[in-house]
């Protein structure tokens, strides 16, 4: 370098070198614009030589109807005013209900799941306040971040954008903000979060989208009075106090063809409330409006409209279901599919699955104690909970061929439908919305036991030749979709059993194995036996698994002695609701 010559000087020959300049990322956002961003749109905007897309993950059609459901709350606080002649004092109540924003329409969207979504840049409604000092603007603000937020999480985008709040000073608007920003971490699992923010408040920059704040008139908590003279550091106040309550997360950054004339009617059920719009979209894309799709949880639904519109008179004579989890009943199905059959047509209804089986195999797997021994810090009962994931670096240790012990066997099956329940019995004799969780009895915690008929255990023998050690319980399923009625063909299977997988779903990648773990690992001499005992539990308001190991070897043609065996292991802490 020459005398008197600076990188940062544009007269100097070393101005012009990448390594002397920052690397910026140049992407497009307009946010009056709500029509959805196509695949066409992505690459067009792409090739003009921008880096990446930005895309509203809401319209003004939702922006409508937020803004209708707040005044519509003003006209019924009034109205509890003057018909209730409620006192001043109980007109401020803060125990007074609040508007809750509904989920989205498939109207209310401007994104959705497709092949390049995780490449978007996903943009939270620049209208909301989450620093308001008015309770009501900031819960709907607050609602409408966590609905944006988990939708985008839904549809695979990498990173959301929040607009920042609009002014510094306001403790108690930035600590709303940034508490919001905390639970949106927690509701959207997979994406990062930018807080777009300005590095200094300069006039004339900031956001000029109209807020519920200022919509009503009202100051807002992250209004200020202007100042002549420029903070260079009250937006860094602002990051660092929302970097701080949200305890400074990685994940938080600043900026079939038709075959017969049958006529049939399609009805699909859906509880999450972000498939459900993606089901709208498919309906009216796809499947030409040809599918009724509801909103709501199976055991709830009131059933199908036969031809004379009457509610809940019709009955289903195929009830498909996607419920199977890894273990075939870890996800609820067998109660979840309880709850619905009353609407199976009898006696010819078709429930598929029609049938499904959970089997078990001993495993050693350092690496898997190792994970999550390093969870324990942050998940004490990481050793009682059976997870989901994929099992690499494991050994099988139960023999090979041993007939009456193989090296995978069945734990527990359930068969759909059920022939008789008793949570049938009890909707039977006092109606749908019924509480079925009735205390007072002889079951498990001292519950009425009308999900007793889904308690399962098993006890099983595994014969190892080698010695070795064990750190929990490999879990597969194999389920029977459909079993045809005529005996020369063979049934409708899926499996996920090492030693069935690649005959009956060869090339299938939808679930893991589900794993039981040791909190010790039990070791065993050469020629001995690992028998395993578990339980599938139920209080009927929740559902869990029990299970322990035992080590025996023989010492004789008679006689054989326990030499080891594991802590009893329950995951009640930690149960599925039902």
């Amino acid at each position: 370098m020459a005398p008197g010559e600076s990188p940062l000087d544009p007269e100097s020959g070393l101005f012009y070198q990448p390594e002397a300049r920052p690397v910026f990322c140049i992407g497009q956002h307009d946010s009056g614009r709500h029509e959805t961003l196509t695949e066409a749109d992505y690459h067009r905007v792409l090739d003009a030589g921008f880096n990446f897309v930005t895309s509203p993950i809401t319209n003004c059609h939702f922006y409508d109807r937020v803004v209708a459901l707040y005044k519509d709350h003003l006209v019924e606080r009034a109205e509890w005013v003057a018909k209730r002649q409620l006192s001043p004092g109980q007109t401020t109540n803060a125990s007074l209900p609040g508007p809750i924003v509904p989920s989205f329409r498939d109207e209310d969207i401007a994104l959705f799941p497709s092949a390049y979504a995780g490449a978007l840049v996903a943009c939270v409604s620049p209208w909301i306040d989450l620093c308001s000092e008015d309770s009501i603007i900031n819960s709907i603000s607050r609602q409408v971040l966590n609905l944006e937020a988990a939708y985008a999480n839904f549809c695979g985008a990498r990173s959301v954008v929040i607009p920042g709040p609009r002014a510094d000073g306001s403790g108690k608007g930035t600590a709303h903000f940034a508490r919001a920003v905390q639970e949106a971490l927690l509701v959207a699992t997979k994406v990062n979060f930018t807080i777009h923010m300005p590095m200094y408040r300069e006039p004339g920059l900031g956001e000029t989208a109209a807020t519920f704040a200022q919509a009503s008139k009202e100051p807002s908590g992250a209004e200020s009075a202007a100042s002549e003279e420029i903070d260079l550091f009250s937006a860094w106040d602002t990051w660092h106090s929302i970097r701080t309550i949200c305890n400074y997360s990685q994940r938080l950054f600043v900026g079939v063809p038709d075959r017969t004339q049958t006529k049939i009617q399609l009805w699909a059920l859906e509880k999450n409330h972000n498939a459900f719009v993606y089901l709208l979209r498919q309906n009216k894309d796809k499947w030409d409006n040809r599918v009724k799709v509801v909103k709501t949880d199976m055991r709830g639904w009131e059933g199908p409209r036969p031809i004379s519109g009457k509610v809940g008179g019709g009955k289903v004579d195929i009830l498909v279901s996607e419920l199977l989890g890894s273990f075939g009943d870890n996800e609820l199905s067998p109660e979840c599919l309880d709850g619905v059959q009353r609407h199976l047509a009898r006696p010819h209804g078709i429930s598929i699955p029609q049938s499904y089986t959970a089997h078990l195999s001993p495993i050693a797997s350092p690496r898997l104690f190792q994970d999550l021994g390093a969870r324990v810090i942050g998940e004490p009962n990481a050793f009682e909970i059976p997870w989901v994931t994929r099992l690499y670096q494991i050994d099988f240790v139960a023999q090979k061929g041993v007939p009456g012990h193989p090296r995978f066997q069945k734990a527990w099956e359930f068969f759909h439908p059920v022939a008789i329940t008793r949570a049938d019995d009890r909707i039977a004799e006092h109606g749908v919305g019924a509480n079925l969780s009735s205390s007072g009895y002889g079951s498990m915690a001292c519950s009425a036991g009308l999900n007793e008929h889904n308690t399962r255990q098993c006890h099983l023998t595994f014969v190892c030749r080698t010695r070795g050690v064990i750190h929990g319980l490999a879990g597969y399923f194999e389920s029977v979709l459909f079993e045809p009625q005529t005996e020369s063909k063979e049934p409708v299977e899926l499996s996920i059993l090492p030693e069935h997988i690649d005959r009956k779903s060869k090339d299938m990648v939808s679930w893991f194995p589900i794993f039981f773990p040791l909190k010790q690992p039990l070791y065993f001499p050469q020629d001995s036996e690992l028998e395993v005992s578990m339980w599938r539990q139920t209080d009927d308001a929740k559902v869990w698994y029990e299970w322990v190991v035992e080590a025996y070897m023989w010492v004789g043609p008679k006689t054989r002695v326990k030499i080891g065996a594991s802590d009893f292991h329950s995951s009640r802490k930690t149960a599925c609701l039902m």
